[in-house]
């Protein structure tokens, strides 16, 4: 399931969002397109609106420099390379197929650690369509800003993880409050940050 938490609405896979193409919102028309390629009515309002050939990506190389600045997609090309991916990894592997919330998930490769009951949150659309599309389908995915107060009720998660993400977030307490609102009480919220500066 896709959820777009700022307009409080489901973004069914299988259903076109003609709407933001009205509205003006190219990118994100473009990238609900990429998951949708059967919608071929909803191609020449793209094209004409936006001058774009819209593509289907066939791999998660493609998808990611198709969809993200480069910078963006050169990180998340080499994320398994990177040091706190390990740390991670060991982490995610103690958490398998327990209810997870996975905030800033990225192109969610931990997030597949998790198996079929985690959550992945971020705050970037496309990275969130190539976490579905090509690293971990079988998870579900909130597009919300980590700031504020997450979508979810208390308890809900066996555990909150966030890898590398806690650091990029302005009101760090308000995250850490809002990770152990949404996990049970006994159970774990862990995070990782990368050294800044």
């Amino acid at each position: 399931a896709w959820v777009r938490q700022d307009s409080c609405h489901q973004v069914e896979r299988n259903a076109a969002k003609s709407e933001w193409i009205d509205k003006g919102e190219g990118h994100a028309a473009v990238t609900t397109l990429l998951a949708q390629s059967a919608h071929q009515g909803i191609v020449g309002r793209i094209k004409n609106l936006l001058g774009l050939e819209p593509k289907d990506p066939s791999s998660f190389e493609e998808g990611a420099r198709l969809l993200l600045p480069d910078r963006m997609a050169t990180y998340v090309l080499g994320r398994k390379t990177h040091p706190s991916f390990e740390a991670g990894r060991r982490k995610a592997a103690e958490l398998t197929d327990r209810p997870v919330v996975d905030l800033g998930c990225g192109t969610g490769e931990l997030t597949r650690l998790f198996g079929s009951s985690v959550v992945g949150c971020d705050n970037q659309f496309a990275l969130l369509f190539l976490a579905r599309r090509f690293v971990a389908p079988d998870g579900s995915y909130v597009c919300c800003n980590l700031a504020r107060p997450l979508p979810f009720k208390n308890a809900v998660f066996a555990a909150a993880f966030a890898c590398d993400s806690f650091n990029y977030v302005a009101d760090r307490p308000a995250l850490a409050r809002e990770m152990r609102r949404t996990a049970r009480t006994s159970s774990l919220v862990w995070l990782h940050t990368q050294p800044t500066g």
